[in-house]
């Protein structure tokens, strides 16, 4: 058996960065061993660790003969990061303008914490402790704006037709840039174009 070598590039990637774990790996190890008659050695040899051997783990999957592909290394650590999103809360009714309504994709993302990570975009939680003087700042600038993400030092916010604003609260401008719908279309192709692995 010849698993992909861009599986075990992605998953050294996913150990040094707490995107899984020990466990994972020695499952997935375990779910391949089940399918193959004659296993290879790196194989057999992860199925032998334990919770703990993380630097040997780690050892073993460098070792895999092979030329990994980078865009479907990048692709299999989008997908570990992804896996790693959480739900998050929104701005209740009685916070935000009368006649305003989330997008149903946005409020569905929200409740089930099942999007695709984009390292340049922070969902924001209205948890978080300045979630309310944040949504103040906004009205300072357009009161029928309601935040919803992070980008860099900016905000990207809503307005009742879910038309995107990115917000400035410190120099208090504010740019249209589209749709919620498009907007969340190249979100996607962003992320989709991220890099974090660079072949050796």
């Amino acid at each position: 058996m010849n698993e992909p070598k861009y599986k075990t590039e992605a998953y050294v990637y996913g150990l040094l960065n707490d995107l899984l774990n020990d466990e994972d790996v020695i499952s997935w190890a375990d779910s391949l061993i089940m399918q193959s008659e004659m296993p290879d050695d790196w194989l057999i040899d992860l199925c032998g660790c334990k919770k703990g051997d993380t630097k040997k783990i780690i050892g073993i999957l460098k070792s895999v003969n092979g030329f990994p592909d980078v865009p479907c290394v990048n692709k299999e650590i989008l997908s570990l990061y992804s896996n790693k999103t959480h739900p998050f809360s929104l701005y209740s009714a009685d916070e935000i303008p009368n006649d305003f309504v989330y997008p149903q994709n946005l409020e569905a993302m929200a409740k089930s914490g099942g999007y695709t990570y984009n390292a340049l975009v922070e969902w924001l939680d209205r948890k978080w402790s300045y979630m309310g003087s944040l949504l103040q700042h906004v009205k300072e600038v357009n009161p029928s704006l309601v935040p919803f993400g992070k980008l860099d030092d900016r905000f990207l916010c809503l307005d009742k037709n879910h038309k995107v604003h990115i917000v400035d609260i410190v120099d208090k401008k504010q740019v249209i840039i589209g749709s919620f719908e498009s907007w969340y279309v190249e979100y996607l192709n962003e992320a989709n174009r991220g890099c974090w692995y660079v072949s050796a």
